[in-house]
C-alpha cells in the first residue's frame, strides 16, 4: 500500500500508509485543477508520494479489472482544468508590468503554454493549420499551409506580381516575412 508523510505529536516524521480516498483524491484533482503540478502536490507532508499515485491509476483486482475505476480519467481531467489555470496565469505574468526581468517572465509564460499544449493539446497544443482544395477533377488535394506560404514566398522572390497570384495588397515586414520561410 503506499505510504505517506506524517508528523506525530512529538514532532518526528513517520512514513503512514494511505488508500486513494475521496476526500483525498479531491484535495489531489482541486490542487491539479488549479495548475500545481502533481510533484508540487505530493511534496507536502500530509500527501502520497507521487509513486503512489500513479500505483493507485495502475493497480488492478484479480480480475483484471482497475481497483480504483475512473482515477485516471479523474486526475486526467483536473490536469486539464490545470492548464486552464496555467493560461490565466500567463495573462497575470505578461501583465505585471513591474517586473524587471523580461527574459524570466518570458521563459515563465513559454513553459506555461508549452506544459497546458500538453496537458490539453486539443485546446492549447500547436496546430498545423490545413487547407484542403477540391479539384474540378473531383481530387482533393491536402496542403500545408507553411508550405503554401513558402511557395508564394519564393514565386514573389522569383519577380511575380501579386496580381499574378492572386494576391491582395498587404504590408509585411521583411522579417515576418523571413520568419514564414523559414517556419
Amino acid at each position: 500500500m503506499p505510504e505517506t508523510t506524517r508528523v506525530r505529536s512529538d514532532g518526528q516524521e513517520v512514513r503512514v500508509r494511505t488508500r486513494p480516498t475521496p476526500q483525498l483524491i479531491e484535495r489531489i484533482c482541486d490542487a491539479l485543477a488549479n495548475g500545481k503540478s502533481l510533484n508540487a502536490i505530493c511534496e507536502q507532508k500530509d500527501m502520497p508520494a507521487r509513486s503512489a499515485v500513479y500505483k493507485w491509476i495502475r493497480r488492478k483486482n484479480p480480475d483484471g479489472t482497475p481497483r480504483y475505476p475512473g482515477l485516471g480519467a479523474t486526475i486526467e481531467e483536473a490536469r486539464r482544468q490545470g492548464a486552464e489555470a496555467m493560461v490565466d496565469e500567463v495573462l497575470d505574468i505578461s501583465d505585471n508590468t513591474g517586473t524587471k526581468n523580461v527574459g524570466r517572465d518570458r521563459l515563465r509564460i513559454d513553459t506555461r503554454f508549452k506544459v497546458a499544449g500538453k496537458l490539453d493539446p486539443d485546446r492549447w497544443g500547436e496546430r498545423t493549420q490545413i487547407q484542403h482544395d477540391v479539384h474540378h477533377s473531383g481530387e482533393v488535394g491536402v496542403y500545408d499551409v507553411r508550405e503554401t506560404a513558402r511557395t508564394i514566398l519564393a514565386l514573389l522572390n522569383q519577380g511575380a506580381s501579386r496580381e499574378e497570384l492572386g494576391l491582395p495588397e498587404i504590408d509585411v515586414e521583411a522579417e515576418d516575412a523571413v520568419e514564414v520561410a523559414d517556419g
